[in-house]
């Protein structure tokens, strides 16, 4: 018989010695501090909300019965409205802040963010994270990845950041727990005693 004598093949991980440049991973850093920052405001102003209405509606729950004859609601029941409004406002302080900012944000996610906002890249900044100063399995060029990374580096530079963000609904909460905010301000300086 003939025999046969299978040979390993080795391949070889090769570290490309070219870096992610400076202000590529600046921006990408700087996208990632913006992102936390939008998700910790969103998420703040969401609260201010729901404890300035929980307020106005627990005052009238309270407050309304005397203006019509009847006795003020018992202690008991207050403090039971007062722990289901702390309940429900320490859910959606976990859901909409510590939750969404206990997600990691790798540098390949922000690159892919950028370039569906930005036709420039052409994914030369997704490659550019992905492939610059890691172990590779595949043949690549170092002179295609330094194209590459300057490709990238040229297209970053024409980025604006606040252009990946949609501020509008932000916005909207941020003015919802001014108007209602304000409006205990005025309620207070109105009728301190009350």
């Amino acid at each position: 018989g003939v025999q046969t004598c299978a040979l390993p093949i080795y391949m070889a991980s090769v570290t490309r010695q070219i870096p992610v440049p400076a202000h590529v991973k600046s921006v990408l850093a700087g996208l990632r501090w913006r992102i936390r920052f939008y998700l910790l405001v969103e998420g703040i102003a969401l609260a201010a909300c729901w404890l300035c209405s929980t307020f106005w509606a627990s005052f009238a729950c309270d407050y309304l019965p005397i203006l019509v004859g009847a006795s003020e609601l018992p202690q008991g029941v207050r403090g039971l409205i007062l722990a289901a409004v702390m309940l429900v406002c320490g859910v959606i302080v976990y859901r909409w802040v510590v939750r969404r900012l206990a997600v990691p944000m790798s540098d390949r996610s922000l690159a892919i963010l950028l370039e569906r906002r930005f036709a420039q890249f052409r994914d030369a900044l997704v490659t550019t994270v992905e492939l610059l100063g890691r172990p590779l399995d595949v043949p690549v060029s170092n002179d295609m990845l330094a194209l590459t990374s300057r490709d990238a580096e040229q297209g970053i530079g024409a980025v604006r950041l606040r252009d990946v963000f949609n501020f509008r609904p932000l916005f909207s909460k941020l003015a919802a727990a001014a108007a209602l905010g304000g409006s205990l301000g005025l309620f207070y300086f109105a009728s301190p005693g009350t």
